[in-house]
Formats: structure tokens, sequence, C-alpha cells
């Protein structure tokens, strides 16, 4: 299987500082790092200070996107909470921020059923990735434990 999928690095410009990490986990688009659009307003910000230049590293490849998304958070992690000037989609990683992020269904998993056949899922991002149903659809569906109009059922992990 070819590694389409990666991880990368936004440095200002000349230096080692990283101000975003990010990936192509969703779809696997082989321009995501050089993409200037669906940026959130800090990292418009960031690279206006320095007159829309930037440097770009590819820290790493991955087979499919769940570990590319999984490891884009690590790195996110390890830079705020050691250096505190990298973000990403827009927020710090704050303590309130990290407490609200572990309650969360973020990181829980869910299970999918359709015609008896159960699939479980590590997040209700990866569900949505795979399944091409819509994040709030999902949570929706989880919240009113409904069924869907092509059959699905979703329920949290116990």
């Amino acid at each position: 299987m070819e590694n389409i999928y990666y991880v990368y690095a936004h440095k200002i410009k000349g230096t080692e500082t990283i101000f975003y990490i990010g990936s192509n986990w969703r779809g696997g688009n082989p321009n995501r790092s050089y993409e200037t659009i669906k940026r959130p307003k800090k990292w418009i910000d960031e690279v206006a200070k320095h007159n829309g230049d930037y440097d770009i590293e590819i820290v790493d490849y991955f087979e499919d996107g769940e570990s590319a998304y999984k490891h884009e958070l690590k790195l996110m992690a390890y830079y705020q909470d050691t250096f505190n000037w990298c973000w990403c989609n827009g927020e710090r990683q704050g303590e309130e921020w990290r407490k609200k992020r572990s309650d969360s269904s973020f990181k829980r998993k869910i299970i999918v059923t359709k015609d008896d056949e159960e699939t479980i899922y590590n997040s209700v991002r990866v569900a949505s990735d795979k399944l091409n149903i819509k994040r709030p659809l999902i949570h929706y569906y989880l919240k009113t434990e409904k069924q869907n109009r092509e059959g699905y059922s979703f329920r949290y992990c116990d």
C-alpha cells in the first residue's frame, strides 16, 4: 500500500519555529500542506506577519488517514505542551481545553450497527470519514439513538 497520508509542519521562514501542525488525513490530498485555503485565522495572521513566507516540512508518511491523524494530535500536544507556540485548528491546548477534550466524545470509541453487523470506530471523526456521514449527524444519532436512513445505528462503547 502506498503511503499517501502525511503530517506536516509550517515553520516561520528560515527558523525552526513551528507555528502549525497539520495532516492530510481526510482524503489524502497530496497538496494539503501547500494550500492556503480553509486555514484558521491564527494561521492567516501568522503568515501575514511574515509577508506570506513560511517553510513546509513533511514530518512523516502513513498508510492510512487514521494513523496520520493520531500522529498529528501527538505532535500538536508535544509542541503545545513543550513550547506553547504551536496550534492547530485555531485552538491552543490549555488545561481547560484538555479537560474538555478528555471528557468529550472526541476520543470515545463508537459502535456502528447495520444489518446486525457491528463495527467499532476509534472516534466519531473516523466513523464520519469511513462512512461518509457528517459528524454532526453522527452526534445527533448517538444522542437520539435513532437509526439513519441508510440503516446505521450508533452508540458509544462502554
